[in-house]
């Protein structure tokens, strides 16, 4: 009988093409269906590129875990789950405004 402990969290880094480093500390992003795909696909400006990056989003099973990450970030650059970057900025602005000021 095997009493081996469980393996450690995977921990993966990314960098984005302006340079940020990303630190997925959850093993959701080994099932990520854009695991292997070119990472500027994902913050390119091009529509054909960013149609091309929701495609991945569109059949991936952990498309939820992306956007949260991305939210809890308020990552504003990229494709992220199923999300170009254009509209996590108006959920951004509406939040703010919704905010009670202090």
């Amino acid at each position: 009988m095997d009493v081996s402990p469980p393996p450690p969290a995977i921990s993966a880094i990314s960098v984005t093409p302006q340079g940020t480093a990303l630190h997925h500390d959850e093993d959701w992003v080994l099932r990520a269906a854009c695991r292997e795909a070119d990472t500027g696909l994902f913050y390119s400006a091009d529509e054909a590129d960013i149609r091309r990056a929701l495609s991945f989003c569109a059949r991936c099973e952990v498309r939820q875990e992306c956007l949260n990450v991305a939210m809890s970030r308020q990552e504003a650059f990229g494709v992220w789950g199923g999300t170009p970057e254009a509209h996590r900025r108006r959920i951004f602005r509406r939040e703010r405004r919704q905010r009670p000021a202090a």
